[in-house]
């Protein structure tokens, strides 16, 4: 990906940045978007009300060994042990917590759990301001 980059999914458009660093300086829905341009552990399920799918066992993983690298001393953050359940819970609350007044929210009843019972997707409804600031962008509407 070159260093600016437009892309259009639906009908957004978003400026991004083609490294790992510049979207966790845009915060965790930064990262949460670039995932989903990656389309790869990430997807919009309803672009227009923002709400979007992770692949949680994934997901988790890239979160304690990319996003918060970036956000921390890379140093540091590999030194630390990796624990699915303290990952987990500190990215579901990364998302939710301090968004939960602009509009951001789990669906519960849209979590998918393997034969085992563990987690393999969540749904999650971004931020009223993420999705503004996704809708107001100009630009032609390319499906």
């Amino acid at each position: 990906m070159s260093s600016d980059v437009l892309i259009f999914r639906n009908s957004f458009r978003f400026s991004v940045s083609g490294d790992t660093q510049s979207f966790a300086d845009e915060g965790i829905y930064g990262w949460i978007l670039f995932l989903i341009e990656k389309g790869i552990v990430a997807r919009f399920i309803d672009p227009n009300d923002g709400v979007y799918e992770l692949d949680w066992q994934e997901v988790v993983w890239k979160y304690w060994f990319e996003f918060r690298a970036a956000r921390k001393d890379p140093k540091r953050s590999k030194q630390v042990e990796f624990n699915h359940r303290t990952a987990s819970n500190s990215l579901r609350a990364a998302l939710l917590n301090s968004y939960k007044d602009r509009g951001a929210k789990e669906y519960p009843e849209k979590k998918v759990l393997d034969k085992k019972n563990k987690t393999i997707k969540r749904s999650f409804r971004m931020p009223s301001t993420v999705i503004e600031r996704l809708s107001n962008c100009t630009g032609p509407d390319v499906s």
